[in-house]
């Protein structure tokens, strides 16, 4: 293997501080097992291309394109791709949560503050109007 260059040296640092950052995360229960198996896969890909360069000539070829840079670029903007939109659907996930547990805290202390119902007037299943809540 030749000598490092210095654009190896720093990106196999920063690689190496990500994957140690990311295991003491993991370790700590700080990111879910699922997570950290598919960044420490890729920031662990991104290291062995940086220590190798002429594996990503071969992807490079692989994938039909002539410079193993145009493939890291591709293969980056597909994966980051993926990653939005799963960040967005987890984002839509907790917003209908959130409003689904709205309704029911909202519901739940409109039950606790009616009043009673009496022998001469039902609880009826619907709000009471401004007019039943003024007092008498």
């Amino acid at each position: 293997m030749s000598k490092l260059l210095t654009i190896q040296a720093l990106f196999a640092l920063c690689f190496g501080g990500l994957l140690a950052r990311l295991s003491l995360q993991a370790i700590r229960g700080k990111v879910p097992r699922n997570r950290a198996i598919i960044w420490a896969g890729m920031w662990s890909l991104g290291l062995i291309l940086v220590m190798n360069p002429n594996l990503s000539f071969h992807l490079a070829r692989w994938l039909g394109v002539t410079r193993g840079t145009d493939a890291v670029t591709y293969v980056a903007i597909a994966f980051l791709s993926v990653m939005i939109f799963r960040a967005f659907q987890l984002i839509d996930d907790q917003d209908r949560e959130l409003s689904r547990l709205t309704t029911e805290l909202a519901i739940y202390q409109w039950e606790s503050t009616r009043p009673p119902a009496s022998p001469d007037r039902p609880r009826s299943e619907s709000p009471p109007s401004p007019s039943e809540l003024s007092p008498p």
